[in-house]
């Protein structure tokens, strides 16, 4: 789960500039399939991107712990 404000239906999770199925919750919660990530996937952003699939605007990349740091 992704969480933040201001996301639309546009808003998708970017792993390593590469877009990720991502599914909209609310304005607050992005979420994607943890099988989409593979160890060393750490840089994130989120990325508006039209029904046209045109980029409209990014966010700079965030950092995520990797995998082998992430307990349940």
């Amino acid at each position: 789960l992704i969480k933040g404000h201001g996301f639309t239906e546009y808003s998708h999770v970017m792993v390593n500039n590469k877009k990720v199925k991502t599914t909209h919750i609310d304005e607050n919660n992005l979420k994607i399939d943890i099988d989409a990530l593979e160890e060393g996937d750490c840089n994130v952003s989120i990325a508006q991107i039209s029904s046209q699939h045109t980029m409209l605007s990014k966010t700079e990349n965030f950092y995520v712990e990797p995998f082998s740091n992430i307990t349940d």
